[in-house]
C-alpha cells in the first residue's frame, strides 16, 4: 500500500513461494502480480498485469494495462486500454480503445463516445459511437438516444435506437418504451435469456412493490408469458 493506504500491488504466490495466476473476487482478471497508480484525490487512474514469470501480460479482454482521468468531482472522464508494447489496443467485449463520458451540473452522465486505436469514432460493440441521456428534474434517466460516428441515428445491439422511461410520482418506473428509427415503438432483440418486448408497464403496491408487470408488443398487444423450462432429472 502507499502513504494513504492505497493497494498498489498484489501479488498471488503458491504453496512453493513462486508466482502464480489467481484472482480475488473484486477482480474477475487472473494475473501473478497487478499494479495500480492513484492521482493525487486518491482516485485509481492506472491498473496493469503481470503473468507468472513476472512479465507484462495480456489479460482476458485483450490489453495489459488501462488508465482513466476523472474530473475534480471525482467522475469518470476517460478510459483507455494498451497492450504489451504500451500502444492501444481495443477490449475485445466493449469493442473499443477509448472512452469518453460527459456528466451535467449534478453528476448525471449525459454522453458517452467511443474511440478508436487513432483516436477517431468508431461504433463500438453495442453498435454505436454516442449516447445521449436525459433525466428529469429529480435527476431520474427518462431518455437514451444513440448515434453512428457520422451523428445519426443508429439502431444498437438489442434493437433500438431510443429508449423513454416515465416515472410516478414517487420515482418509480411505471413504463419503460423502445423506439425505432422512424420514432415508433420496436420490439428489442435481447440475447441473454430475457423476454423481449417493445413497451413495459409496472404497477405498485403502496409499499413500492411491484405488483404487476405487462409487456407489450409495438402495438401494445399482451406478450404471452415465457414458458417454464422444465426441470431435468439428475
Amino acid at each position: 500500500y502507499d502513504a494513504y493506504g492505497n493497494e498498489i500491488e498484489r501479488i498471488h504466490r503458491g504453496l512453493d513461494g513462486q508466482l502464480i495466476l489467481g484472482h480475488f473476487t473484486d477482480d474477475t482478471q487472473d494475473f501473478a502480480i497487478r499494479r495500480q497508480a492513484y492521482d493525487s484525490y486518491g482516485h485509481l487512474v492506472e491498473q496493469s498485469y503481470f503473468g507468472a514469470d513476472g512479465k507484462p501480460m495480456l489479460g482476458k479482454e485483450g490489453y495489459h494495462r488501462w488508465h482513466k482521468r476523472y474530473d475534480p468531482q471525482g467522475h469518470e472522464l476517460e478510459v483507455a486500454y494498451f497492450g504489451l508494447d504500451n500502444q492501444p489496443v481495443y477490449h475485445r467485449q466493449k469493442g473499443y480503445h477509448l472512452s469518453r463520458t460527459a456528466y451535467d451540473d449534478y453528476g448525471n452522465k449525459i454522453e458517452g463516445t467511443s474511440f478508436g486505436l487513432q483516436g477517431e469514432p468508431i461504433e463500438d460493440a453495442f453498435l454505436n459511437h454516442r449516447f445521449r441521456s436525459r433525466y428529469d428534474a429529480w435527476g431520474n434517466s427518462i431518455e437514451e438516444t444513440y448515434f453512428d460516428r457520422h451523428d445519426q441515428p443508429v439502431l444498437v445491439k438489442l434493437g433500438y435506437q431510443r429508449v423513454y422511461y416515465r416515472y410516478d410520482i414517487y420515482g418509480r418506473e411505471v413504463e419503460y418504451i423502445h423506439y425505432g428509427l422512424e420514432g415508433k415503438p420496436v420490439m428489442s432483440t435481447f440475447d441473454d435469456g430475457q423476454q423481449n418486448f417493445a413497451i413495459r408497464r409496472r404497477t405498485y403496491d403502496p409499499y413500492g412493490r411491484v405488483v404487476s408487470e405487462i409487456l407489450l408488443d409495438p402495438d401494445e398487444k399482451p406478450l404471452p408469458k415465457p414458458k417454464a423450462s422444465k426441470a431435468t432429472k439428475p
